[in-house]
């Protein structure tokens, strides 16, 4: 089950690597697919379409019946020399996300290293150093003697990507650039490497140990290893970073008005109640899942249960913030007329009210009902339109689990997370202002605190970011969701494909059958 759940988690790694039929051939040779399901692949591969053909593959496997199947498969991978693979899917260490800051750097420079590297001259090195094999070999020199150099280097650079550990490729790609005179190429791609070499030789054992002995390089900080003497390296020269910056526009602001919808509560089976950040490769939790969520985000059953709640819990339906409209802030009515002027007291009486006042008495009667759930503890999704109140239903959701840490119990750490960074400054005002008591951490994803969330940790109640600056720390310092007590995902209808939202509840589901204890509450929102 450990090959089949890690598999799984790197089913988008297995995909982009694989390229031929050889290990398809391999398994059919052990009977773990059938000689049908072989043809069927191969022909698949031979059209051009991998992807598809790796899909279709991994789902053979997870249907055969044969016995020692993923030893099988592990053997394939090495006997294909895809060697890379074999290693993440056999390793017992946690898995980390596969996206890598060395593939980060060549996919940013992939239009500069088109014009300027030679593939034809550069091949033979790459193959003696074992980073493409045969196979790749014969097709880089058959792409150059037929479509020429440009299009060998871009096969080339899509192959040397899928043998080796990312930082073992990267390390002889460099090398090789500077054997072969192409100095000028890695001064731009790594300028510190022609200084110093060493600190780029990839560190041997598991990621664990690489990890221990050594700063591993995908981590997107400037520390390196300095095996190897007190003289190799004296200084740390020009810092390049290639951050995963902030993504997506603002497509929201913050949601404050009346929450009108349903939450996913049926909490018996957990997994499929967060399966929705799964693609195909996880189909038998997802489907349950992904059926829950689009019957409750059904916009025309959303607005007529609005209409109904506001109809049936107050008694002066003119003063009710209609759907899409903002909650009154301080000091306004529920007309939206500010008191100034000769009206300057009664603001003042306003604000101490409302600062008076428990949050749950603020709250509508269906807005303590969305809560419910969560505030037993319980996963949620709650699916409401844009403007009904979802920012609201979570500050009371926070409120209630901070203030809920008994003695003997693991100190309350909630993370709050949203799209982009506009969004995340928003629900960090809103949340300092309304929970004063509470210490808030905000996380920018173009500092250098966004890599250090450890060292803020023990001193901050609640963390606000955007969900990427989360995956980046779990390639580093967080070795496990279960720091946190409560995550609360905003927007989680954009949880899907590769995006981090949908890493990080892979990351869970990993952990969870891994046996980790104390997992977080998991509160989704959802439009």
């Amino acid at each position: 089950m450990a090959v089949e759940n890690r598999l799984l988690f790197f089913s988008k790694e297995v995909t982009r690597c694989i390229k031929d039929p050889t290990v398809v051939s391999h398994l059919e040779a052990d009977s773990v697919i059938s000689s049908d399901e072989s043809s069927r692949l191969k022909k698949i591969y031979l059209d051009g379409d991998p992807f598809k053909a790796n899909e279709e593959m991994i789902d053979c496997l997870l249907k055969s019946t044969a016995k020692g199947k993923w030893r099988s498969f592990l053997d394939a991978l090495e006997k294909s020399d895809y060697l890379h693979l074999k290693s993440l899917l056999e390793s017992t260490d946690r898995p980390r996300s596969s996206d890598t800051r060395e593939k980060e750097i060549i996919r940013v420079f992939i239009p500069f290293l088109e014009k300027t590297v030679t593939a034809n001259e550069i091949v033979t090195d790459l193959y003696s150093r074992k980073v493409i094999n045969e196979v790749d070999d014969e097709l880089i020199r058959a792409t150059y003697q037929n479509k020429g150099d440009t299009y060998a280097t871009i096969v080339l650079l899509e192959r040397m990507q899928c043998r080796l550990a990312p930082d073992e490729w990267f390390y002889e790609f460099l090398s090789v650039l500077v054997q072969r005179g192409f100095k000028h190429v890695v001064k731009e791609l790594e300028p510190d490497f022609l200084d110093c070499p060493e600190r780029f030789r990839p560190c041997t054992g598991s990621a664990e140990a690489k990890g221990t002995e050594c700063d591993v390089m995908n981590s997107n900080t400037e520390t390196y290893d300095t095996k190897g003497g007190d003289d190799v390296c004296c200084s740390s020269g020009k810092v390049i970073e290639h951050m995963v910056t902030d993504y997506g526009d603002a497509e929201e602001d913050m949601d404050q008005g009346v929450p009108t919808a349903s939450e996913n509560d049926n909490d018996a089976d957990e997994e499929s109640a967060l399966d929705l950040s799964l693609d195909s490769g996880l189909k038998d939790s997802s489907d349950k899942s992904s059926s829950r969520l689009k019957g409750a985000s059904n916009s025309d059953i959303n607005e007529k249960r609005c209409l109904h709640e506001i109809e049936k819990n107050t008694t002066n339906v003119n003063k009710v913030a209609k759907l899409g409209e903002r909650a009154p802030p301080e000091g306004h009515d529920f007309d939206g007329d500010s008191s100034c002027d000769g009206g300057a007291e009664q603001t003042k009486t306003n604000r101490k009210l409302d600062d008076e006042t428990p949050l749950a008495e603020k709250l509508y009667p269906f807005q303590l009902e969305l809560a419910e759930k969560a505030l037993a503890g319980k996963n949620t999704i709650i699916c409401a339109p844009t403007g009904s109140g979802k920012t609201w239903v979570a500050l009371y959701i926070i409120d209630r689990h901070l203030r809920s840490s008994s003695n003997g119990e693991k100190t309350k750490k909630v993370v709050f997370m949203a799209r982009n960074g506009v969004l995340v400054s928003q629900q960090m005002d809103f949340i300092s202002n309304k929970l004063p008591y509470a210490k808030v951490k905000h996380l920018k994803g173009d500092t250098e605190e966004a890599l250090m969330m450890n060292a803020f940790f023990e001193d901050y109640d609640i963390f606000l970011f955007t969900p990427q600056i989360l995956v980046n720390n779990l390639s580093k310092d967080v070795k496990s969701l279960s720091i946190f007590s409560l995550m609360v995902f905003d927007e989680c209808h954009h949880t899907k494909g590769d995006e981090p939202y949908s890493m990080l509840m892979k990351n869970y589901l990993m952990e969870k059958s891994d046996g980790t204890k104390n997992l977080p509450q998991a509160s989704c929102h959802s439009q």
